[in-house]
């Protein structure tokens, strides 16, 4: 099968290198975010008197990136690495920059996949595009839907998930993936307010 790469394999050149480039592209990514609409979603979601479902979540929040940022980019490539990650699966793709920060880790790893979950077609279409900018499409695959109806029936065995979408969905998640999860599995998990979420920390 053939690959589409941007510059050399990680086996080909200094950590660092690969590490700048990733750096670029999560900003890139960043860089699409419009922060006007992600002020007026979290305005709208404050004075809200119900938890929005997962849906209304991604509605809400439509224009906005909430990007994975360089920082945590690196962050998940390293460790990706470091457990030789291969089978990878990411909830909550957005624009796609944990995506790419996953995807070149698998590549560097030399051989794996990696599956995001994006509930928002428009942002599944921006992900597909910057993951294909980056060099990474045979890597990455985004996919649309909601993950806490469907992971259980698409995943068979996970070595690392990343948990980055509507964080009232994380137990469910979890729970979902807990039968799939390999031994010695990496469980990442982005955003974690306690008030929300004591069920979830409780099992973890």
């Amino acid at each position: 099968m053939h690959h589409e790469r941007v510059g050399a394999s990680q086996s080909d050149r200094a950590p660092g290198a690969a590490i700048m480039e990733l750096v670029s592209w999560v900003e890139q990514v960043a860089s699409q975010d419009d922060p006007a609409s992600t002020k007026q979603a979290i305005a709208t979601l404050n004075n809200l008197r119900e938890r929005p479902s997962a849906v209304e979540a991604a509605v809400l929040f439509a224009r906005s990136s909430l990007a994975v940022t360089p920082a945590l980019g690196v962050f998940l490539y390293l460790l990706a690495r470091i457990s030789g990650s291969t089978q990878v699966v990411e909830v909550g793709t957005s624009f796609g920059a944990g995506a790419i920060a996953l995807g070149a880790a698998v590549r560097d790893n030399g051989a794996g996949h990696v599956v995001s979950w994006e509930i928002n077609k428009d942002k599944a279409v921006s992900a597909r595009k910057n993951i294909r900018r980056a060099g990474l499409s045979s890597y990455v695959e985004v996919k649309v839907g909601d993950a806490s109806h469907e992971l259980l029936d698409e995943h068979s065995e996970i070595d690392f998930l990343l948990l980055d979408s509507w964080q009232d969905q994380y137990l469910r998640l979890l729970i979902m993936a807990e039968s799939a999860l390999v031994p010695g599995a990496v469980v990442v998990t982005d955003d974690i307010y306690e008030e929300a979420m004591g069920r979830y920390l409780q099992r973890v």
